[in-house]
């Protein structure tokens, strides 16, 4: 899930940098994966935590990962918000050149 949504936010940018609408779509019809994705996680962390009773520290364990699906799926819709702006502005000139946005991608694959 962690790596749809890198690369949702990651072909997002791209897509307005370069007004490409063709990759904003792309990345529009890709949000239902992570919604979905999201949605098999935690029901696969609710059948745990309901049949196997955790303890501590794998209860810690199951509930890290339900606020971890959570704040990525909330970057894939961030990555979807992107894509329809992209759209949006597709054929207009922009105001200001996108000079920060080339580089912020790069960056993200290093982390």
């Amino acid at each position: 899930m962690g790596n749809t949504v890198s690369i949702s936010i990651e072909e997002a940018v791209q897509s307005l940098a370069r007004q490409d609408t063709e990759l904003a779509r792309k990345v529009i019809d890709g949000d239902d994966i992570v919604d979905k994705m999201e949605v098999d996680i935690e029901d696969k962390c609710m059948v745990l935590i309901a049949r196997q009773q955790p303890m501590a520290r794998d209860l810690r364990v199951l509930g890290t990962g339900l606020k971890i699906t959570t704040d990525l799926e909330r970057i894939g819709d961030h990555a979807y918000d992107i894509a329809n702006i992209t759209l949006r502005l597709a054929n207009q000139p922009l105001i200001k050149p996108l000079v920060d946005f080339p580089v912020w991608p790069v960056l993200l694959k290093k982390c």
